[in-house]
């Protein structure tokens, strides 16, 4: 943030850092604001510009259209920066009657109000009590409700996120399945030596699926290393991988977010993809646990 945000002034205005960059735009510049209020009158204007035969007439329409498309100049005091690109790119505050008469509105119009709560999370009961004390003309949105698009989109890749990453550790046992059944074909013979020496079937098994224990739980260590590694030098990673790739993975016009890839870790998330992770691995080993303790032993040591 630059500058002062102080509105008071009826010929300031503060706007966002997308759009000093883009502009070329300093605090201390003056910019001149336009407003669509009067399209449709300009419209009308056009069309009677077109029918009148005299050019006093036309000069006069084209008068008009000047007089109600007149910029108002103000003076940037201020350059914020709130971490939102559609923010940051689309919005400027001006004094409150400047903004009214950009848009011929009395002093007592304007198009809404915005309120900010102590709790984010108690808009809806503010919600009612507005509604309780409101005309029936009136309407009141809360952030939910104006940012609803976006929480759907997020909640929906959320959703494939878990399956994505359900279809991966299925992959991955299949691995784990077939590795541990070539084990267990190639150590027959040990096999069947611990059953002749009087193994149980259980203590067989037991070894496998330990094996497949010992494999999940090096897996889900190591994968929570990584994925720390991963989200500590994300924003790094993206900048490698568009400087030497030329790839935006994470563009700020298409995500409206600035500043960096956003990320946050929650414990609930972590525990359950660790623990669905150890269990895969377990399961997997069930397999060719349950093959090994099943095996003859006459048979596993003839084949010898």
């Amino acid at each position: 943030p630059r500058g002062d945000f102080d509105l008071n002034d009826f010929y300031s205005a503060v706007i966002g850092d997308g759009i000093a960059e883009a502009q070329n735009i300093r605090v201390g510049d003056k910019i001149l604001l336009y407003s669509p209020r009067d399209i449709d009158s300009i419209m009308q204007s056009l069309d009677r510009m077109e029918k009148a035969g005299d050019e006093d007439g036309r000069k006069e329409e084209i008068d008009e259209i000047r007089e109600m498309t007149a910029p108002q100049e103000v003076t940037v005091t201020g350059i914020f920066d709130s971490g939102h690109w559609d923010f940051d790119s689309n919005i400027v505050f001006v004094h409150l009657e400047t903004a009214q008469v950009l848009y011929n509105f009395n002093l007592e119009e304007c198009h809404g109000i915005a309120v900010r709560t102590d709790d984010g999370f108690k808009a809806n009961e503010y919600q009612e009590i507005f509604y309780s004390i409101l005309p029936q003309q009136y309407r009141v949105m809360t952030w939910a409700e104006m940012h609803k698009l976006v929480f759907d989109a997020v909640a929906t890749e959320r959703q494939a996120m878990y399956l994505i990453l359900f279809i991966i550790m299925i992959v991955g046992s299949f691995g784990i399945m077939s590795t541990i059944i070539t084990i267990t074909v190639q150590k027959r013979t040990e096999i069947g030596l611990l059953k002749a020496l009087g193994s149980v079937e259980g203590q067989i098994a037991w070894v496998f699926l330990f094996q497949g224990m010992l494999v999940g739980l090096a897996g889900v260590v190591v994968g929570l290393l990584l994925a720390q590694l991963t989200l500590y030098f994300r924003n790094d990673m993206a900048g490698w991988i568009g400087a030497n790739f030329g790839v935006d993975i994470f563009s700020e016009e298409i995500y409206k977010v600035d500043g960096g890839l956003p990320a946050k870790q929650t414990l609930r998330d972590s525990v359950i993809i660790s623990v669905a992770a150890f269990l895969a691995c377990t399961f997997a080993a069930l397999v060719p646990a349950l093959i090994a303790a099943t095996m003859q032993p006459a048979k596993a040591l003839r084949s010898e």
